[in-house]
This record gives C-alpha cells, structure tokens and sequence, in this order.
C-alpha cells in the first residue's frame, strides 16, 4: 500500500458500542451473554448463506437468529422485547474516543466509508443518530453485493464504489474475521482490540494493530502522513 488508504471502518462494535444491549438481554434471557450467543448466531446464519450461495435481508436474519437462541433456551420473546432489542440497534452510541478520532483522520485528508452487513436504511440511522454521518464520504451496505461480509464481494464493491483500486482500501474492525476477508480480497487491515476482542493466532497478521481508535488513528497517520 503505497498511497494513502481510503479508510473503511465496520459498525456495530467497531464504531458503536454493542454493550448497551446487555441489560435488555439480561431481562429477556437471565444473562447479559445473550447478547454474544445472538450475535454469534447472527454471523453464522449469514456466513452459511453467503456460502451457499444465498442471501436474505439481514433484518430478517437478525430477528430469526435472535427467536432461535431463544427458543434453543425454551424462552418465549414478547413481541415487545424484540422490538426493545431491534429497536436498540438503531441508537447504539458511538465508543467515546471514536468522534475525535475520525474527524482527526479526516482532518489528515483520509477518506472516510462505512461497509457493514447491516441493511442500508439501518446502518443510515445508526450513522445519523450517533451524529457520525457527516465524516464519511460513503456509507455502505453489502446489500447490492448480494453477499455478507467476510467474503470477498462487500469489499470489492466498497472499491468500486469509491472509485479505487481494492489494495488501497483499509479496513478496520474490531473482528478479526472481517479484518482478514478485508486481507483476502486484497485491502489492508487495521484490527482494534475491542474488550473481549482477540485476534486469531493463526491468521495472518494485519497491517496495523490498535488497543482503540485512537490509537489506530496515531498509528495511520504516523505511517501514511498526509496527501
């Protein structure tokens, strides 16, 4: 990567803090960890159909993965406590450091794009509730790609769609799986070690590894400078 990278940043965990979900799911399955046992089936339920060649809205994904873990529990969700959860997805408040951050790596002349396996109008909101929006110059869907990220479509259509070669993206996440889809499709990668985040022992190593995105912004603007 010889040039300045357009920056590509993931969402829900990456940018936004996932953890205020935990009361709602202690309320609704006796422990905060349904939140993790939901989000882990919510990513294996779309990596199954992205490899089989599939695809399904992932709103839709999201609220049958979370009636599936319920019902693996013999709990019943009121229709009212989904709507909570789904609802809760919307408004997740960005990581403290993470405003200052992307508006130092634009201010160092860094494009800015969001991908995320989120639906559009979801990740839209996400965006413009958390009052990031105005920093990206894209924020994008895998949706018209048919295809969920860590497979390799998401990140070439995130290339496409900023008009640039694939090898002079960067992606940065808080999942090593999608750090290292990001990696096999020929971007680079930032992995953030997000609490509880750890990346793989046997993937290859990303470009740049940071403990936040603070520290990410630190380390790609002393390696890549300005424009």
């Amino acid at each position: 990567m010889s040039v300045q990278p357009a920056l590509v940043f993931d969402s829900n965990g990456t940018l936004l803090d996932l953890s205020v979900l935990d009361p709602k799911f202690e309320e609704a399955f006796g422990t905060a960890t349904g939140r993790q046992l939901w989000l882990d089936e919510l990513l294996r339920t779309s990596m199954a159909i992205s490899l089989a060649g599939g695809y399904s809205d992932f709103s839709t994904l999201a609220d049958a993965a979370l009636d599936k873990v319920a019902a693996e529990r013999e709990i019943r969700l009121a229709a009212t406590t989904k709507q909570d959860i789904i609802g809760l997805v919307g408004k997740l408040p960005p990581y403290p450091e993470v405003k200052a951050a992307l508006s130092r790596l634009k201010d160092a002349g860094f494009r800015l794009a969001v991908l995320t396996n989120s639906a559009p109008d979801s990740v839209r909101q996400q965006m413009e509730r958390s009052e990031l929006a105005p920093l990206f110059d894209k924020i994008m869907s895998v949706e018209p790609s048919r295809r969920y990220k860590p497979a390799p479509e998401p990140y070439q259509m995130a290339a496409q769609e900023l008009d640039m070669a694939i090898g002079d993206l960067m992606m940065i996440a808080a999942h090593d799986w999608d750090v290292l889809g990001a990696m096999h499709a020929g971007c680079g990668g930032t992995f953030l070690r997000r609490p509880g985040q750890v990346w793989l022992s046997t993937f290859e190593q990303p470009l740049i590894v940071a403990d936040d995105l603070a520290d990410a912004a630190d380390q790609i603007i002393s390696k890549f400078g300005s424009s």
